[in-house]
Order: structure tokens, then C-alpha cells, then sequence
């Protein structure tokens, strides 16, 4: 009869040891701290390029920059490439590794005719990428990239004699389903004079 008493509490134990350790996974994970920050990158020259650059033979574009817009007013000076990247920076600010991680991210164009912007629309939102995240170290970021053809929109706004004004792009990170931090970023797309 006390064999019998000692294996049911030992049994107890390792129910309630096995409980606890299979909580412990998700809740680990899921009270990391977790940001997210949208912004625009592009190939484009670099300063010391563009010091004497020969518009008729230009240097490859092989330097990595942030562009805050698409203007083509100035050929070599403000970066207007064909296409360009939406980067999602996702950074894990607690003191513990965030796993389960995934991104859901989309975009939407602002279109209308080419001279009265004015009556330009967001088009609907479409989705462009969802994807799992590998596990972020505490204190570290990762980062997923979309490439946007700025210049495939304008092809197939020509023959309607339209423009994208603009592109807009929204990342939201979720830890097991649920959202836990969102981003944006927009990117004014300028015709020249």
C-alpha cells in the first residue's frame, strides 16, 4: 500500500513537471517585446559616383541606400531606379529570443491621370508577401524585403495616361496568430517638370 501511495505522487509530479514545461514554451515567446519599422531601400550610385558621373556611361548602381522618394527631376542626383525594395525591420527589444514570428505584408498604389493628381486614389490594398520568421536573438533585429516595380506600374498605367503617385506598404508582425506590432511607410513617386 505505500508503494502504491509513493508511484501515484510521483506520477503527479511528473504530470504537473510536464505541464508547466510545455507552458513555459509559448509564454517565453510570447512576452517578448516586439517593434517593427517600414522604409524604402534602392541600388542607386554612390556620392563619390556621382562626382563626375558620365550620364552616357554610368558606373554600375551596386550601393545599397534609403530613398524617402522616386523623383526623376534630377537624372544622377535623386535616386529614381526601376525598382525598388520594401524593407521590414523587425527587432526583438526584451531579454528573451522571440519565436513563432511571422509577417503578413501589403501594398497599394495611389493612381490617376497623368496632369491632375489631384484626383489620384488609393487603389485596394493587395497582399504581397507572408512569411515565418526565423527566432530573434534578444536585442537583435531581422529583416524581410519585397521589391516593388516602380517601373512595370508606370507601363501599365501609360496606356491610360495615368501615374502612381505613390506606394504605400504595411507589415504586421504576429507571435502564434496574434499581431503584436504593425508598420508603414510611403513612398511619393515624382514626375518631371
Amino acid at each position: 500500500m505505500r508503494y502504491s501511495r509513493w508511484w501515484i505522487l510521483a506520477a503527479l509530479c511528473c504530470v504537473l513537471i510536464g505541464a508547466c514545461t510545455r507552458a513555459a514554451g509559448p509564454a517565453a515567446s510570447s512576452s517578448a517585446k516586439v517593434s517593427a519599422h517600414a522604409l524604402f531601400r534602392c541600388r542607386w550610385w554612390s556620392e563619390e559616383q556621382m562626382n563626375g558621373l558620365d550620364p552616357n556611361n554610368p558606373p554600375p548602381q551596386n550601393t545599397d541606400i534609403v530613398i524617402e522618394k522616386w523623383d526623376y527631376s534630377d537624372p544622377v542626383g535623386t535616386p529614381h531606379p526601376d525598382t525598388v525594395d520594401l524593407v521590414i525591420e523587425v527587432k526583438n527589444e526584451s531579454d528573451l529570443p522571440a519565436s513563432g514570428l511571422s509577417s503578413r505584408i501589403e501594398g497599394q498604389w495611389k493612381t490617376g491621370p497623368f496632369a491632375k493628381e489631384n484626383l489620384a486614389k488609393w487603389d485596394a490594398p493587395a497582399s504581397l508577401k507572408t512569411s515565418e520568421l526565423a527566432t530573434v536573438p534578444p536585442h537583435q533585429s531581422v529583416s524581410v524585403r519585397v521589391p516593388i516595380s516602380v517601373a512595370a506600374k508606370m507601363t501599365e498605367l501609360k496606356s491610360s495616361r495615368s501615374w502612381p503617385y505613390a506606394f504605400r506598404g504595411k507589415a504586421t508582425i504576429l507571435i502564434a496568430g496574434s499581431s503584436v506590432a504593425t508598420a508603414e511607410a510611403e513612398l511619393p513617386i515624382l514626375k518631371a517638370d
